[in-house]
């Protein structure tokens, strides 16, 4: 019933609501319509880390809490890949941060493999858990889940029976503790990555003093092709100073931040990276002098494919190289998303073409040691014939390699990284560049006082190398 022009009423049996007549309806629309936006965006923009934490949650208990061979461990790993899937592709809807979204996308992509190598290949159950993380035989489902938790974040199986090879072992200057004090480490690990943060700053100020001011961010590394000798001579170095101390300090500070919050222990962080002495063959380079901690979830998955897949073993020549393509497949498919997460397109990115490259530097680096391994091995039977005869035999002794033959071997992999590096970085660098990550990095470069940064560098070398030790 209408009483008034001026109002609308509403008798339902039970109540009555007036509503005037010229209410704006379209007011209450445009406030629903910008809210409910809001929330959406906010849900999508929380997908990629509900999806980082549950694929963690879930891969721990499928550890912790099925067999081996249950059907609900591989099923399992579907929705594992699943989440896996919309952590890295919906990164970029979080932030944009180009850095961070490069993590979310790497360690989607690692951590799927993980998950495939935990899960199916080595097959960690409750029982490996309690033996070679928890370390006794009873224990409750909460721990096994977060001791499942551990290995999953344990990428190079530091302490287990799973360890990879090649991890360098701890310094001299803990003097052979079994478990040096959380003190000291945090302090070792904190004071060496700053000392790697100021050593990249200041050879990134070098370089920048080198050009005009103006140059252009992605005109940075195309500047130093006006001298040849210089380009070809900075790409090997590269990965001595910017690149090793760049993931080096991360792993320090990572490293200290963990055992000072009480989350691990010491013992539990050896060094990321070896020796650059070592690095005088491509093998070398990457099996003893370069980080580990991609080694363990690739080369299994390789393994698996090799043998399984192709019915070859390692030890078979064809075997032996379809795992090494396959292994530096799964980096160059790594470094890859990293790529295309700071914008470089796919087709463009350097990183299947630069890591698959190795398979042939491997290749002749194998056949040049073959060939003058036969080529010296007549004379070293006579050689060793000889000594038998003028004294018994004690064991067989290590010859250290001549000198000779390591500064042939640096040349030889200096030059192979000067030819293939620039095919690795250069899209890489640009499309930091066209993001905008590296314009402020630069810009906090070229304030900097050189001589002030010298001196601190100065101090700062003399005390890690005389009071902490560091070994590059």
């Amino acid at each position: 019933m209408i009483e008034d022009s001026s109002q609308v009423t509403l008798q339902p049996d039970s109540f009555r609501v007036q509503i005037p007549a010229n209410h704006s309806w379209d007011s209450d629309l445009a406030i629903l319509n910008s809210s409910l936006p809001r929330l959406v965006l906010l849900a999508v923009r929380a997908l990629p880390v509900c999806a980082f934490v549950a694929r963690y949650i879930l891969c721990s208990i499928l550890i912790a809490c099925t067999k081996k061979d249950a059907l609900s461990r591989r099923l399992g790993l579907i929705p594992l890949l699943c989440l896996s899937v919309v952590q890295g592709t919906l990164a970029p809807l979080l932030t944009n941060d180009s850095s961070f979204i490069g993590h979310l996308g790497r360690d989607a992509f690692l951590g799927a493999c993980h998950a495939i190598n935990l899960l199916t290949l080595v097959e960690v159950d409750a029982t490996d858990l309690e033996r070679e993380i928890l370390r006794k035989r009873h224990s409750t489902t909460l721990e096994r889940i977060c001791s499942g938790l551990s290995i999953l974040c344990n990428n190079r199986g530091i302490r287990t029976k799973w360890q990879v090879k090649n991890i360098p072992p701890f310094p001299q200057s803990f003097d052979g503790a079994k478990n040096p004090s959380h003190s000291s480490f945090c302090v070792r690990q904190i004071t060496i990555a700053l000392w790697e943060i100021g050593i990249a700053f200041l050879v990134a100020l070098y370089f920048l003093r080198t050009m005009p001011s103006d140059t252009p961010c992605d005109r940075v590394l195309p500047a130093f092709r006006d001298s040849p000798g210089l380009w070809r001579v900075i790409w090997p170095l590269m990965w001595i100073l910017p690149f090793r101390t760049s993931i080096d300090s991360i792993y320090r500070l990572a490293s200290a931040v963990s055992v000072a919050i009480g989350l691990t222990t010491p013992i539990d962080w050896p060094p990321a990276f070896g020796s650059a002495r070592d690095a005088w063959t491509l093998r070398q380079f990457w099996a003893v002098y370069w980080h580990q901690l991609l080694r363990w979830p690739f080369s299994a998955i390789s393994t698996a494919i090799v043998e399984k897949g192709f019915g070859m073993t390692k030890s078979d020549l064809v075997g032996r190289y379809m795992h090494v393509l396959l292994v530096f497949t799964h980096s160059g498919l790594f470094h890859l998303i990293n790529d295309v997460r700071y914008g470089v397109p796919w087709r463009k990115s350097g990183s299947l073409l630069f890591f698959c490259s190795f398979t042939l530097g491997f290749m002749i680096e194998d056949g040049v040691q073959e060939l003058w391994r036969r080529v010296t091995q007549k004379r070293g039977k006579n050689q060793a014939m000889q000594c038998s005869e003028k004294r018994p035999s004690t064991g067989a002794a290590l010859t250290p390699t001549p000198v000779w033959k390591k500064v042939l071997g640096f040349a030889w992999v200096g030059a192979w990284l000067s030819i293939s590096t620039p095919i690795f970085i250069q899209p890489f660098f640009e499309g930091v560049c066209r993001q905008g990550a590296a314009s402020g990095f630069l810009y906090i470069i070229q304030q900097l006082d050189p001589m002030f940064l010298c001196g601190a560098m100065a101090a700062m070398t003399l005390l890690v190398w005389h009071h902490f030790g560091i070994d590059l």
